[in-house]
């Protein structure tokens, strides 16, 4: 005997979720499911991410560590939840890859990169003056599950699938082999029920024979034909990423233009893959015999033979980040601290870094440019070298605003709002502050004794004889 109970739930802000279950607690800290299958929770109301983002420059000695904050706001809808990550992304000068010698050199990537009949994509650099050599494959001890990217006797690409049988299969209507850099990128595509082929952000063939199934417990391998020993690769690869879905045109043709050091890992400039990434290599190491999967899904590959190649000077990490939060509520905000570590960098050197806030839409980027010098005296390492007020943001605004400023050394500050007729609203510090890298809020919603309406107002800051007046605007 079964009976119907009905409920009525009340489900807090969250984000938009396929994953959710409904389960009760009871005594002993006993679970019970309530339902047999996940539901979707759909929130429909739109956040609006809000970030600082101009540049951070920072002039530091070596052996130094600081701190500087920035905020993270939702403006969205009342109701919005803002879901994001934050990630690290470093600039780098020159570039990095793998040669191969054409005699035995390879990499072994492991197994379970791939595996299934739907859609997938391989995206990677190359360049060679050879014929007759393989550039990838998922290929080894038998037939099924199988695929090779190969350069033919003219110079062509040629890119072939079995399972119990040819499946789809492209081939390059010019050759590559003339020793320059080729952007290549195989697409399976459920919808045409075959693959097609990019060369150079273009579409150069196209097959609808069958889609291949591939068998995931099978090795997957640059630079040769692992299966018989033969057609190994002479030339160099760089920046290898296998994607569980058919990259689009625009996906490849900004891939493409990005160049080699072209980040799959997050969302932007059009590219929208980075959730559907199963592995990634970007080449930037430049030592040791482990090529790393920076996708984050530990498909690391065993380099043999294969040798580091190009100009790239590879950095160590000089950024973190930290922060307790990883979504908003409408009207919520947060710090996430910055944390700028010169330990093992270069003296008398220039970094550039970004902090990426990412979201399911978009990627917000801060930019940090970095010099280092022991001339700059130890005993100010960790301080800016001047004064230096920041345009407010964001501005206009609603309700609350972030104003930057350097403070080189301890003062006294003033900081004070005024209306356009010149009438003080709001006093926002007044008192001795610490020298380092400052922000204060202003809540235009919080200014007690005043009817706060949208409109022109000044911030001045006053330290020393050192005074500032800027305009914001406010927007209700």
């Amino acid at each position: 005997m079964t009976s119907s109970i009905n409920a009525d739930l009340t489900v807090p802000n969250v984000p938009t979720s396929n994953e959710c279950r409904i389960m009760v607690k009871s005594l002993n800290n006993i679970f019970f499911d309530i339902n047999n299958s996940f539901f979707i929770i759909n929130n429909s109301a739109i956040p609006q991410l809000v970030v600082d983002t101009s540049v951070i420059e920072l002039s530091l000695p070596l052996d130094t560590v600081v701190a500087v904050e920035r905020e993270i706001s939702n403006f969205g809808d009342e109701g919005s939840v803002l879901n994001y990550e934050i990630d690290l992304d470093y600039e780098l000068n020159g570039e990095g890859y793998l040669s191969f010698d054409g005699e035995d050199d390879f990499v072994d990537l492991g197994a379970n990169l791939l595996s299934g009949a739907g859609d997938f994509s391989i995206t990677l650099w190359m360049k060679t003056l050879e014929t007759n050599e393989v550039i990838i494959q998922q290929r080894n001890g038998g037939f099924n599950g199988e695929y090779q990217l190969n350069i033919n006797g003219n110079g062509q690409l040629n890119f072939w699938t079995y399972w119990d049988g040819y499946r789809w299969s492209v081939s390059s209507l010019e050759s590559v082999n003339d020793g320059n850099w080729h952007h290549v990128v195989l697409v399976q595509d459920e919808t045409i029920n075959g693959g097609r082929m990019y060369v150079d952000g273009f579409e150069v063939s196209n097959n609808s024979d069958g889609l291949v199934n591939l068998d995931g417990s099978i090795h997957s391998y640059l630079g040769a034909d692992m299966r018989d020993y033969v057609n190994y690769f002479s030339g160099s690869i760089d920046a290898v990423g296998i994607l569980s879905i058919a990259l689009s045109n625009m996906d490849i043709e900004v891939i493409y233009s990005g160049g080699q050091n072209f980040n799959l890992n997050y969302n932007h400039n059009g590219y929208s893959g980075a959730n559907d990434l199963e592995v990634f290599y970007t080449f930037n190491i430049m030592s040791g015999i482990t090529l790393f999967d920076v996708s984050g899904n530990g498909n690391d590959g065993n380099i043999s033979g294969a040798i580091w190649d190009g100009d790239l000077v590879p950095v160590p990490d000089w950024l973190d980040v930290s922060n307790s939060n990883s979504w908003l509520e409408s009207g919520e905000n947060e710090q996430i601290s910055i944390t700028v570590n010169t330990d093992e960098l270069e003296n008398d050197t220039s970094y550039v870094g970004h902090v990426l806030i990412l979201t399911s839409s978009e990627a917000i980027s801060i930019p940090i440019n970095l010099n280092t010098g022991n001339n700059l005296g130890a005993g100010i390492s960790h301080l800016p070298k001047d004064f230096n007020l920041y345009p407010a943001y964001p501005n206009p605004f609603n309700p609350t605003i972030t104003l930057h400023y350097d403070l080189p050394e301890d003062a006294i500050i003033n900081i004070i709002i005024y209306d356009i007729m010149g009438r003080r609203i709001k006093t926002l510090f007044n008192g001795s502050q610490s020298a380092g890298y400052k922000s204060i809020q202003w809540n235009a919603n919080n200014s007690v004794g005043q009817s706060v309406s949208a409109g022109i107002y000044l911030y001045q800051i006053q330290v020393g004889d050192i005074r500032e007046i800027r305009k914001i605007i406010l927007l209700k």
